[in-house]
């Protein structure tokens, strides 16, 4: 009774899976994926009653504490993914961003169309952070390779974009030709995402790279706060953090002097020193 009543608890699985419901093409094939999802949380929610249950007696007060404070816990995470897919709190990179591989995903073709290729991963988006040229007409292609995971529910909120990945192949979005700005992508859930930067054609060209280590970073955004305020600095371009890397990669077009970048670093509050 209990994992048949989790159909109707708003949580980012439950949410995820009713996507796919949603998308599988018919209302029988839709009903089939729900009852799947029922049948496979029956059995983990019937033990999980049965435990609490069991060590009700013994916790007695305590284990409403530790309810209220998971509950807390998980209202704070939903809160979070629900802005990301908003688009009102910006995607972070979970991984470490490299910038060398973020430039080589965009490719220029003959006709005067470039072409975004971003990798879906079970677990991110890889590069998470790619600049492209703005004016000009893009198609993202978005590629998998057996991945599993909330990551297939793709989302571009600013675009209204919603796309299930298959677990391998390649998905083309067309983005038209879009505006000098920042173009938010995540994972159905708002867990994963990345960003796209699109310059005027000719007028961002990266004459300068610099790599910085960073400490004191915990979680996704931290690295957010951080590009944040390298990106206010003239003459970057774009500002890349991958928090479990510890490092972070500016991209400028002109001169930088690296003591900014380490201020900026540290008025986000951590500590940066320049890997040259």
């Amino acid at each position: 009774m209990l994992g048949f009543l989790t159909v109707l608890i708003p949580c980012g699985v439950t949410l995820s899976v009713e996507l796919l419901a949603v998308t599988s093409g018919g209302p029988l094939a839709g009903a089939a994926v729900m009852a799947g999802f029922v049948l496979g949380t029956g059995p983990l929610f019937a033990a999980l009653g049965f435990f609490l249950r069991s060590a009700a007696g013994l916790w007695q007060g305590r284990l409403t504490l530790a309810t209220a404070v998971v509950v807390l816990l998980v209202a704070v995470w939903t809160l979070g993914s629900g802005l990301r897919l908003g688009g009102w709190w910006p995607t972070g990179d979970p991984a470490a961003v490299a910038a060398p591989e973020a430039a080589r995903t965009v490719v220029l073709n003959p006709d005067g169309t470039q072409t975004v290729t971003i990798r879906a991963r079970t677990n991110a988006y890889a590069p998470a952070a790619v600049i492209a040229k703005a004016g000009v007409p893009t198609t993202l292609v978005v590629a998998t390779q057996g991945t599993g995971g909330c990551v297939r529910a793709f989302v571009i909120p600013d675009l209204g974009v919603q796309e299930i990945l298959p677990t391998t192949g390649t998905t083309g979005i067309d983005l038209g030709a879009r505006k000098p700005g920042t173009l938010e992508y995540s994972c159905g859930m708002g867990m994963y995402g990345g960003r796209d930067h699109l310059r005027e054609p000719g007028g961002h060209l990266v004459r300068e790279r610099m790599e910085f280590t960073v400490t004191g970073m915990h979680c996704t955004g931290c690295g957010l706060l951080i590009d944040d305020e390298v990106e206010e600095l003239a003459g970057v371009v774009a500002s890349a953090t991958g928090v479990r890397a510890g490092r972070t990669v500016v991209d400028a077009d002109r001169a930088v002097d690296p003591a900014a970048v380490i201020a900026a670093i540290a008025a986000a509050g951590y500590t940066a020193h320049h890997a040259p």
